[in-house]
C-alpha cells in the first residue's frame, strides 16, 4: 500500500483541525519515516510553532538527539494497531527542552503513526525540585555535625551520586600552595586505590584551570574529544560525560566536585543547579572543618605554649605572683612561691589585699603595708614596681622573710590592663651577708687598728729611751719588744685567716698530704699554749692511745684546725678550768673531741656557728675579738679532708666540739702540687 500524499492529506486538514482543536492533548501524525503530516493546535503551541509549518518535518528531529535511537526502535517494534507510552524529549525551535509522554499507535492501513502529545515538563520539574529539597533537607541534617572532611566526604559523594544517577563521583580539594588536587577518599563508583591516579596539579588540568578562571562549572558531554581532559585518565576511567563544579567559599576556591558517567546521555543545564547547591553545601562544611582544624591545632599550640610557660614559670626560683586585674585575686602563684608563704596552689588563689593579714607584710621598719602600697595594686594602677623591699612572715614559719618585689602590668591590644605580674625575690640571706660585709669592715678596721696603735706605741717608747741616750732599761726595752711581737702576731693570725678565707672561696686552697702521727701533732700544739700566758688559769689534758694514731693528711692544716679550737676553748672559759682533748681511734677513720667548761652557746646560735664572720658573744655585753672566720676556717678544712665537725653546747655548761677525720685523705685532694701551707702565726 502507497503512503497517501501529502496533497490529500491536506484537504483533510482543516477537518481534523476542527476535530480536535478542543483536545488538552497535542495531536501529531507522521508517516513511517517520521515525515509529520498533520498536527493539531495544541502541538503547535507545545512547540512555539505554526502547525503548518511542522508538515513535511520530521517528528524525529524535534527527538532530543541522544534519544533518537530509543525511539527509532519502539516505532519499529510496534505492530498494527498497538499503542505504546512513552516519555521523551524535545526541542523548540528557540533551544528549550520539553519533556512529554506519547502515546503512540500505528494505522497499519494506512501506513501512518498517530501520537498523542502532553506536556510534562512542569510536573517534571516540580518533581525533580521536590526530589532535590528532599535530597538537599537530608544532606543538610547528615551535615549537620560533621567537621571531618573524610565523613563529609563519605556522605556526600553517596547521596549526591543516588539523586543524580551518576556512575562516579569524588571530591578533591586544591592547596594554593603546592597547586596540587587532591582527591579525598573515599569516592563513589572509585576504589580508593585507583583514587590517587586522579591526583594533579592546578596548571597542567585545562578542565579544572577554566573552572577557577571563570568561577563557573563546566560540563563536558563528548569526554574522549574535550581537548582540556587528559585522555588517559578518561580511558582508564571509561569517563562518556563529565560535570565538574567548584567548591566555593567567599572568593576562595576550595576544590571541586566531580560527577562522571559512563554510558547514556551526557550531563544537561538542570544536573548543574544540584550539584551547585550541595557544593555551596560542601565548601561550607569543609571551611567549618578547616576552621575547627585550626581551632583545635590553636588549642593545642596553646596548650603547649601554656604547658611550657607553666614549666617555665614553675622552674624560676624566684617567686612569681600573677594577679587579674578584673577580680582582683592572684590568679597564680608557682612552686617556689608556695614553698615560700607555706601554701598550696589552691590556697593562693584568693583576693590578693588578703596577703597582707596572711602573710604579715610590713615594711621593713616594722609598718603594716597598706592595700595602695602592695607591688601588685602599684602595678594594676599602671605603675611599674621595681625592687620594693617587703618583711613577711609565710604560714608556719618562725621567722621573718625579706623578699624584693619588682612588677609590672600585663595590657591587652586596646591597652587596658588585664594582669599584673610581680616577681619576688627572697633577700633576706643577701641582707644578712650585707650586714655581715658591714660588720666585717667595722670589726676588721678595729682588728687591725688595735695592734697598729700597739705597736706604735711601744716602738715609740723604746725608741725615746734610746733618744735619750745613757743607760737602756733593759727590763723595760724588752718587755716592749715581747708586747710588740705579740701584736705582729695578732696581725698575722689576723692576716693569715683572711688569705685561707680568699683561698677557700675560690676554691684555690689545696691540702698537702702525707703520713701524719694524729697524737704528736696534737701533743705540739697543747705545748704552745701551756707555754702561752692566754692558758695560764686552764688545765689543758689530752686523753689519747699509747701508740701513734697515723693517717694521711695535711699536717700544716690539722695543727690549724686545732690551734683554732684550743684557742676558743679558751677564749670562751674567761674563768679557767679544764680543756679536755680526747682522741678515739676507729678502724677507718679517728675522732677528736675538746670540751671546755666556759659561757657554752644557746642552741639557736649553733646553726650559724660556722658561718664566716658570726661570732657568738664572750662575755654577756661584748662579743670576743676576731673576724668571725676562725669556725668556717676550721669547718672548710676538715671538709677537704672528707671528714666533719659538730659542735654540742649549752649556756654555763661548756662546748664540745668533734672532729672526725678519715685515715686516708679525700683521694682528689691528695698530693696536691699546688698546696700552699698556712701563713706563720
Amino acid at each position: 500500500m502507497q503512503p497517501p500524499r501529502f496533497e490529500e492529506m491536506a484537504g483533510v486538514t482543516g477537518y481534523l483541525n476542527r476535530m480536535m482543536s478542543r483536545t488538552m492533548d497535542g495531536v501529531v501524525i507522521f508517516d513511517d519515516v517520521g515525515r509529520i503530516v498533520f498536527a493539531n493546535a495544541t502541538f503547535g503551541r507545545l512547540i512555539g510553532q505554526q502547525p503548518a509549518l511542522l508538515l513535511r518535518h520530521s517528528f524525529l528531529g524535534l527527538v532530543r538527539e541522544s534519544e533518537r535511537a530509543a525511539v527509532l526502535r519502539r516505532w519499529r517494534a510496534l505492530g498494527s494497531g498497538r499503542e505504546e507510552t512513552y516519555r521523551v524529549h524535545l526541542r523548540t525551535p528557540s533551544g528549550e527542552r520539553l519533556l512529554v509522554v506519547v502515546q503512540h499507535r500505528l494505522e497499519l492501513a494506512a501506513s501512518l503513526h498517530l501520537a498523542y502529545v502532553r506536556d510534562l515538563t512542569e510536573s517534571a520539574e516540580l518533581s525533580r525540585q521536590m526530589h532535590e529539597l528532599g535530597g538537599l533537607a537530608g544532606i543538610a541534617r547528615a551535615f549537620a555535625s560533621i567537621t571531618d572532611p573524610r565523613q563529609v566526604t563519605q556522605h556526600l559523594v553517596t547521596e549526591l551520586a543516588q539523586l543524580l544517577g551518576v556512575e562516579k563521583c569524588y571530591i578533591s580539594l586544591h592547596d594554593p600552595v603546592t597547586d596540587l588536587v587532591e582527591p579525598l577518599a573515599p569516592a563513589y563508583g572509585i576504589s580508593d586505590e585507583d583514587l590517587p591516579l586522579l591526583r594533579t596539579r592546578l596548571a597542567e588540568n585545562g578542565h579544572l584551570a577554566q573552572i577557577v578562571h571563570s568561577g563557573q562549572p563546566r560540563m563536558s558531554n563528548d569526554a574522549a574529544n574535550d581537548p582540556l581532559l587528559n585522555k588517559r585518565l578518561v580511558r582508564r576511567f571509561e569517563i562518556a560525560s563529565l560535570l565538574t563544579v567548584p567548591l566555593t567559599t567567599g572568593r576562595r576556591i576550595l576544590g571541586f566536585v566531580n560527577v562522571i558517567n559512563r554510558y547514556g546521555s551526557g550531563f544537561h543545564e538542570d544536573d548543574v543547579r544540584p550539584l551547585q547547591i550541595f557544593a555551596g553545601q560542601v565548601a561550607v562544611v569543609l571551611d567549618n572543618a578547616r576552621l575547627v582544624s585550626e581551632l583545635a591545632s590553636q588549642k593545642e599550640l596553646a596548650l603547649a605554649r601554656a604547658g611550657q610557660l607553666e614549666a617555665l614559670v614553675n622552674s624560676i626560683a624566684d617567686t612569681v605572683f600573677i594577679v587579674d586585674a578584673k577580680t582582683g585575686r592572684v590568679a597564680r602563684v608557682n612552686a617556689a612561691g608556695q614553698r615560700l608563704i607555706g601554701l598550696t596552689a589552691a590556697e593562693c588563689e584568693r583576693p590578693a589585699s588578703d596577703y597582707i593579714e596572711l602573710l604579715n607584710l610590713r615594711h621593713l621598719d616594722g609598718r603594716r603595708l597598706a592595700v595602695a602600697e602592695l607591688p601588685w595594686q602599684r602595678a594594676l594602677a599602671g605603675e611599674t614596681v621595681q625592687n620594693q623591699e617587703i618583711l613577711l612572715r609565710g604560714a608556719g614559719a618562725a621567722s621573718d622573710t625579706i623578699i624584693s618585689a619588682s612588677g609590672a602590668p600585663v595590657r591587652a591590644a586596646d591597652g587596658s590592663i588585664t594582669l599584673a605580674v610581680i616577681v619576688a625575690r627572697d633577700v633576706t640571706e643577701l641582707r644578712e651577708l650585707q650586714r655581715q660585709k658591714d660588720e666585717f669592715l667595722s670589726v676588721a678596721s678595729h682588728e687591725l687598728r688595735t695592734p697598729l696603735t700597739t705597736l706604735r706605741g711601744y716602738a715609740q717608747q723604746v725608741l725615746r729611751m734610746i733618744e735619750r741616750g745613757g743607760e737602756l732599761d733593759r727590763e723595760r726595752a724588752i718587755n716592749s719588744l715581747e708586747r710588740v711581737i705579740r701584736q705582729v702576731d695578732r696581725l698575722a693570725g689576723i692576716t693569715g685567716d683572711l688569705v685561707d678565707f680568699s683561698r677557700l672561696e675560690t676554691g684555690h686552697l689545696r691540702l698537702d698530704v702525707a703520713p701524719c702521727d694524729l697524737i704528736a701533732l696534737l701533743n705540739e700544739v697543747l705545748d704552745r699554749f701551756r707555754i702561752s700566758t692566754n692558758a695560764q688559769r686552764h688545765r689543758l689534758l689530752l686523753v689519747a692511745p699509747g701508740r701513734p694514731v697515723v693517717g694521711n693528711w695535711d699536717a700544716a692544716r690539722l695543727d690549724q684546725v686545732f690551734t683554732n679550737l684550743i684557742d676558743n676553748a679558751i677564749k670562751y672559759s674567761p674563768q679557767g678550768g679544764t680543756i679536755d682533748v680526747r682522741v678515739r681511734a676507729l678502724e677507718t677513720h679517728v675522732q677528736v673531741s675538746v670540751r671546755d667548761e666556759g659561757i657554752g652557746i644557746s642552741a639557736d646560735k649553733l646553726p650559724q656557728l660556722f658561718q664566716a664572720f658570726y661570732r657568738v658573744e664572750a662575755l654577756s655585753e661584748r662579743r670576743a675579738p676576731g673576724l668571725g672566720l676562725g669556725l668556717h676556717i676550721v669547718h672548710e678544712l676538715v671538709r677537704l679532708h672528707g671528714g666533719a665537725v659538730t659542735v654540742e653546747s649549752e649556756p654555763g655548761r661548756g662546748s664540745l666540739f668533734t672532729v672526725s677525720l678519715p685515715l686516708a685523705a679525700a683521694p682528689a685532694l691528695a698530693g696536691s702540687a699546688a698546696a700552699e701551707p698556712p701563713l706563720a702565726r
